[in-house]
């Protein structure tokens, strides 16, 4: 009895032996494909070159090959996305955005109606209303100071602002946030338009002409004076209605104005074919005998 135990015993363990070696061939069997796929797959050439990676170090050692580049070899890594480009579709990605105090005074210390362009198209998202003012007026005197160096030359070079996009940027802008004007600007606009001998248009012209008028007493006489010589410079017309408020506007004031002014409101109501009331004739007339002192030869 005791023997066979004993060979019960021995075969037992010979088929958990077999059992166990079976099922370790299986198990390794099964798991080199997906190894070495793996490892194919982590030994193919890459952009640094060939290289024979192991499992373990791959995160590790990308790592310490990305910091060993130089500084301008992982920026132009990271500039190869997209180009940026501004709302109208030009590409401006080598220019560097301005707003505020930076655009403002970009735009002032530009040396031609191109450069104040180029600006404002490249800028079109920063714009507010300072800056509308002041690219028109700095166009203005840029224009004037031009004309007067080529005085007699006929060869001087000039922008058709009307057929250029960027212009067109700047008019909408102007329109899109005339509420925000004052006298100032407002006047100061339409005298801007007159200077550069361009017309912008009938309706940019009604919609500062009624902004103007909807203004009130806070118009100066030198703001409805520099209208009145935009109107008549641009050939541009109100309703006979629309001046005679400006007009009146400008006789209340009269006694914070210069003669400078009053002599220029005078004579543009007069280009207009005008013809002010008594009453404020009369008192336009009142202010200038009662500071006749004060009047020069111009």
């Amino acid at each position: 009895a005791q023997t066979e135990k004993k060979e019960r015993e021995k075969r037992d363990r010979a088929v958990s032996s077999m059992n166990f070696t079976s099922m370790r061939a299986r198990t390794s069997w099964t798991t080199w494909p997906r190894v070495s796929v793996l490892s194919c797959a982590l030994t193919r050439p890459t952009s640094w070159g060939n290289a024979s990676l192991s499992v373990s170090p791959v995160a590790s050692r990308s790592r310490s090959r990305s910091r060993s580049l130089p500084r301008a070899v992982l920026c132009k890594a990271r500039s190869s996305s997209p180009k940026e480009r501004s709302p109208r579709g030009n590409d401006y990605s080598g220019e560097r955005r301005l707003y505020g105090k930076n655009l403002q005074n970009a735009i002032k210390n530009s040396n031609s109606v191109n450069e104040i362009l180029s600006i404002v198209a490249e800028n079109e998202s920063f714009l507010d209303h300072i800056h509308c003012v002041t690219a028109i007026y700095r166009m203005a005197k840029l224009t004037q100071s031009e004309r007067r160096r080529n005085r007699g030359n006929k060869g001087g070079q000039q922008i058709n602002l009307l057929n250029d996009d960027r212009f067109e940027v700047l008019k909408s802008s102007i329109e899109s946030q005339i509420n925000k004007f004052d006298s100032w600007a407002t006047a100061n606009l339409l005298y801007s338009f007159a200077l550069l001998r361009c017309n912008p248009g009938y309706s940019l012209l009604d919609l500062l002409t009624g902004h103007a008028v909807s203004l009130g007493g806070l118009l100066s006489t030198v703001d409805v004076s520099n209208a009145f010589w935009a109107f008549s410079q641009l050939k541009y017309k109100p309703h006979p209605n629309v001046v005679q408020e400006l007009w009146d506007v400008a006789a209340m004031n009269v006694s914070l104005a210069d003669f400078r002014s009053i002599a220029g409101l005078l004579e543009s109501s007069v280009k207009m074919g005008h013809k002010p009331s008594t009453a404020s004739l009369t008192t336009i007339n009142e202010y200038v005998m009662d500071n006749w002192i004060d009047i020069t030869a111009r």
